[in-house]
């Protein structure tokens, strides 16, 4: 009879730990939230001016505000080649959307087995992506001569005006996003560092600071890997400091994910 009750008191205090082991682990853990820099300053965003989305593009009419003169003319075609860069690149991005869906909702008689579907759409996808590239390059093209007729507007009333620097900024950040995308590192840091630059309001940017991270850190792996350090230990500081500045300005300086960027980069 003892053996029994005691048999039973096992039981109980066996399914009450079980239980309260569960209810433990069912709770959420408040540290359980990123903990690697790939997670906290992640390399692309899905929405917003600094995505790759072309829907997200904006044209700027800023041509009204201005009397005619050689400066207004040079506006003209800045902003020509600025919407040319901007709807070539939209056309085949959506040109491109479109084939993928459609490629992805055929169903071949032909392609017996799972393998067979998956070269197909791995090979229609680097044709894709030579498109897009080739893309780019003509958006980079028109977006060098949208700076270089930017460049040779020498009217003070017009460098002063918010429409200007608006058409400034856009301009650079449109050419930031495809050299990147083509891993053109150097180019775009040089231009994220015009970019924030021309205005304390881009500076205040969260984006920006994440693209110059990324870009330092390619640079210095590539100083790294060539075998050549000179700049090495300026590429690793800039890395460190953009990537605090876009902790600070996604996140905020009292967030857990802030804190938690200092204390990985504390240990790089």
């Amino acid at each position: 009879m003892k053996l029994d009750k005691l048999s039973c008191l096992r039981t109980f205090f066996l399914l009450l730990l079980i239980a309260s082991t569960s209810y433990l682990f069912s709770q959420e853990d408040p540290h359980d939230r990123p903990k690697r820099l790939e997670l906290l300053i992640p390399e692309s965003v899905k929405e917003g001016p600094w995505s790759d989305d072309p829907t997200e593009f904006k044209d700027i009419d800023i041509l009204g505000d201005f009397s005619e003169d050689s400066s207004k003319k040079s506006l003209e075609k800045t902003e020509e080649y600025l919407s040319t860069a901007m709807d070539g690149f939209r056309k085949v991005s959506d040109s491109i959307k479109s084939k993928r869906e459609k490629e992805e909702g055929k169903i071949l008689d032909s392609e017996r087995f799972p393998w067979q579907r998956k070269t197909r759409l791995e090979n229609a996808e680097r044709t894709f992506n030579r498109e897009l590239t080739k893309a780019r390059l003509e958006s980079v093209k028109n977006l060098s001569l949208a700076m270089k007729n930017m460049d040779k507007i020498a009217n003070p009333k017009i460098k002063r005006s918010d429409s200007f620097l608006e058409l400034q900024a856009g301009v650079y950040r449109e050419f930031i996003k495809h050299q990147y995308a083509l891993k053109n590192f150097n180019q775009s840091a040089e231009f994220l560092e015009k970019y924030i630059s021309l205005d304390p309001k881009f500076n205040d940017e969260a984006e920006p600071h994440r693209i110059l991270s990324h870009c330092y850190e390619r640079m210095y792996l590539s100083a790294q890997k060539s075998g050549h350090p000179e700049g090495m230990e300026y590429y690793k500081d800039q890395r460190k400091k953009h990537g605090i500045l876009y902790a600070e300005k996604a996140y905020g300086r009292n967030s857990y994910e802030f804190k938690k960027v200092l204390e990985l980069f504390a240990r790089d």
